[in-house]
């Protein structure tokens, strides 16, 4: 690949104090519909029971209804329309339409977090904000979060492989890490810790490697944080739909989003501690700040297995309780039918 261009990226911010709490914001997005409605939800519950103190916002396209976004004003501080943004060169057909989910993973919406930039006092939504952090919406706060002001940004975990997250056996089953819960490490930290701790830069020759790896994950976008600019968002823009960049993102890239990310502020991260975000439940749900819900979502009752994953898995049988537990708190969110109906389920499963 030839030499990137650094003039496109910002320079890397110095080691600062925190902005105020109405200078931050946590953000989320509901897209396409309201099938990831209960997880945008459950991203704010898990804020708000931690104590968090910044605000929530949740940026929701079009065909978001009226009812997940009066539902969603329970638990956020700002609830704001976003148009979808596609990849480079993008057109919609009906087809395509037709395989929309709550999912940013399809083209016409793969670079719809990238809104998020537009967030800060030059922005057109309104708002102030200094830093926001990017949530996925199958991605469960349990504790710590307000800690992550204190990073400096663009901030997020370096996950190149699934079995950098989780160790795998051959037969593709987790392997114990039974001094997890004591030591706070494992495969992750076999594979960065010497490199990229927490805390510390990831050396841009690790992020470069997206743009010649397609199968790398890069940092994972299930947690990121950014500085919000407008320049920066017109310069990404600008970024993806120029040469080779623009090859990666319309023919080559899975992963659109969180590979953009990468590439895009390569040599400027901040990692990222992975306990913020844990695939599978492991090592421990013990030792998680934070559970990610790759594959089948938590709230997806209607998939086979569903039942058997909470009785199994104690990740999803936490999501269940927490849930169960947002609804004690918010009745009103039982007036959504789907929502109601998704509490009969996990009730069955989910003693408290």
């Amino acid at each position: 690949m030839p030499d990137q261009d650094t003039s496109l990226h910002v320079s890397r911010p110095s080691r600062q104090a925190p902005p105020k709490e109405d200078r931050r914001a946590f953000v989320t997005f509901l897209m396409f519909n309201d099938s990831y409605l209960p997880g945008c939800l459950m991203a704010a519950y898990g804020l708000k029971r931690q104590g968090s103190r910044s605000d929530r916002v949740c940026l929701v396209t079009k065909d978001v209804s009226d009812r997940a976004r009066d539902a969603l004003l329970t638990l956020y501080d700002k609830v704001l329309p976003v148009d979808e943004i596609p990849i480079p060169g993008y057109q919609e057909s009906p087809s395509s339409a037709s395989q929309r989910t709550g999912s940013a993973r399809v083209q016409g919406a793969a670079l719809t977090r990238f809104a998020s930039l537009r967030l800060g006092p030059d922005g057109d939504f309104g708002c102030s904000y200094e830093k926001v952090v990017n949530i996925d919406a199958d991605l469960l706060p349990l504790r710590d979060f307000e800690r992550l002001w204190d990073i400096p940004a663009p901030a997020g975990i370096i996950n190149e492989r699934r079995a950098h997250m989780a160790d795998i056996d051959e037969r593709g089953q987790l392997v114990e890490r039974p001094d997890a819960l004591k030591t706070g490490t494992w495969v992750w930290h076999d594979v960065y810790a010497d490199i990229c701790p927490p805390g510390a830069p990831i050396p841009r020759e690790i992020t470069d490697r997206v743009a010649v790896d397609v199968e790398n994950y890069g940092v994972n976008a299930s947690l990121l944080m950014v500085e919000p600019s407008m320049s920066t968002y017109r310069r990404f823009m600008d970024w993806v739909d120029q040469g080779e960049i623009r090859d990666l993102v319309r023919n080559r890239w899975s992963w659109t989003d969180q590979q953009a990310a990468t590439l895009f502020w390569s040599g400027q991260w901040t990692s990222l501690d992975p306990r913020y975000s844990i695939f599978y439940g492991y090592p421990t749900i013990d030792v998680a700040r934070g559970l990610h819900y790759a594959g089948i979502k938590p709230w997806s009752w209607r998939k086979k297995g569903f039942a058997r994953r909470l009785d199994r898995f104690p990740d999803y049988a936490l999501w269940g309780r927490r849930f169960l537990d947002m609804l004690d708190e918010l009745p009103r969110l039982r007036d959504i039918g789907g929502l109601k109906r998704l509490e009969r389920e996990l009730a069955q499963h989910c003693p408290r």
